[in-house]
């Protein structure tokens, strides 16, 4: 059955919905729906469009998101319908986030995972990687913690020993030389030996007399 513009845009006898399921062929209507839909992206958008390399996942963004927007980008700025399937692919894994990459790097490399291996991958393991990681930094940052608060307590006063007391002369009790160098030494030994001083003024005052 030849495809008319009446099948195409619904006028005529095909104006309604059932009419066109009921009497146009269903491998015609998948051709009107592949004219169809390559018409639809074939159309530029009025406002600048992002080139689909530029964008990329944010940190917090889904996954699922993130491939909405990249899809409608490769549609418009691919023309070749082969070709975006396997440019959506590379650049889904190039632009993705740090934890969906790794999520996706987690898959066997042969064959080449497809969007329909990641899309799986990415909302079914980043939750508990992004889990994982959060403890794991909870668990790194105690330490300093403790760290700062111990950084945070004043100083534990050290006990000082005494001071030192000076050795003083045991003769005139002054702290610049000992006993045995006081020149007080001197003198209390002669006195000493002068037997105190007594006898002598006792023969001095008798021979006067």
């Amino acid at each position: 059955m030849p495809i008319r513009l009446e099948h195409l845009c619904g006028d005529g006898e095909w104006v309604t919905a059932l009419k066109q399921a009921q009497e146009i062929p269903l491998a015609v209507l998948e051709r009107i729906k592949e004219t169809t839909l390559k018409a639809f992206f074939s159309i530029q958008p009025d406002e600048s469009f992002q080139p689909c390399s530029n964008i990329k996942q944010l940190p917090s963004e889904a996954f699922v998101t993130f491939v909405k927007q990249l899809t409608r980008a490769v549609e418009l700025q691919v023309k070749n319908e082969g070709a975006q399937e396997q440019v959506l692919e590379e650049m889904a894994l190039t632009n993705a986030n740090e934890q969906c990459k790794a999520a996706i790097l987690s898959l066997p490399m042969e064959p080449v995972p497809t969007l329909d291996d990641m899309l799986p991958v990415c909302t079914q393991k980043v939750p508990f990687m992004s889990a994982h990681l959060t403890h794991s930094s909870r668990d790194a940052f105690r330490p300093l913690q403790r760290a700062a608060a111990a950084d945070a307590m004043p100083p534990v006063p050290v006990p000082q020993p005494p001071p030192k007391r000076r050795a003083t002369c045991l003769l005139c009790d002054q702290t610049e030389h000992w006993a045995s160098q006081c020149p007080l030494k001197k003198k209390l030994l002669d006195f000493r030996d002068n037997g105190g001083g007594g006898p002598q003024r006792s023969k001095e005052n008798f021979s006067k007399t």
